[in-house]
């Protein structure tokens, strides 16, 4: 059985912010209305990964990263938690041609289950399309994320959120 939620110790513990809670109560309110699945979650988090970008470009400047591909990534995931503020623990994995993402459940300010409190059967997770589409359109390079969704890992005692991408060509400017 799981813990029941309590908004007061979550933000306390997360030290959430009014957009965290609004963002993450939203999400899990539709899903829990059948108003919102991760398909149609997905769709509309291209666009705002766009426009996330674009609002990055305008207040940080032109993405100005020099490094090889998995510097540029790192920088530009920290440019994301910087103005994002979602989580506060994060570790990035390199492996051929991929990224892994695992973001400390605990730390997440989005999560529409434990931030949110909605009871949902399955994960809502906004971050694999919504980081890929920032990254994808900050550095211009082709990110795809390689599962729907996130899977959950037990790590020495502490919950993960994993997901991952394939990491493609650099786009051309448009």
């Amino acid at each position: 059985m799981a813990p029941e939620f309590n908004l007061r110790e979550e933000i306390k513990k997360r030290d959430l912010n009014i957009f965290h809670v609004f963002i993450a109560s939203l999400l899990g309110q539709l899903a829990e209305r059948g108003t919102l699945n991760i398909g149609f979650l997905n769709m509309i988090l291209r666009p705002i990964g766009e426009k996330i970008a674009e609002y990055l470009t305008v207040v940080v400047g032109p993405f100005s990263g020099m490094g090889d591909i998995k510097e540029n990534i790192k920088k530009s995931i920290e440019e994301i938690v910087s103005y994002l503020d979602p989580f506060k623990e994060y570790s990035l994995g390199f492996v051929q041609n991929g990224l892994i993402i695992q973001i400390n459940a605990d730390t997440c300010k989005f999560c529409p289950k434990r931030v949110g409190g909605a009871e949902l059967p399955r994960s809502l997770c906004p971050f694999p399309v919504l980081i890929g589409e920032i990254i994808s359109n900050r550095i211009k390079l082709k990110l795809e994320p390689i599962i729907p969704g996130v899977r959950r890992r037990k790590i020495n005692e502490k919950t993960y959120c994993v997901f991952g991408y394939r990491i493609g060509e650099i786009k051309e400017e448009s």
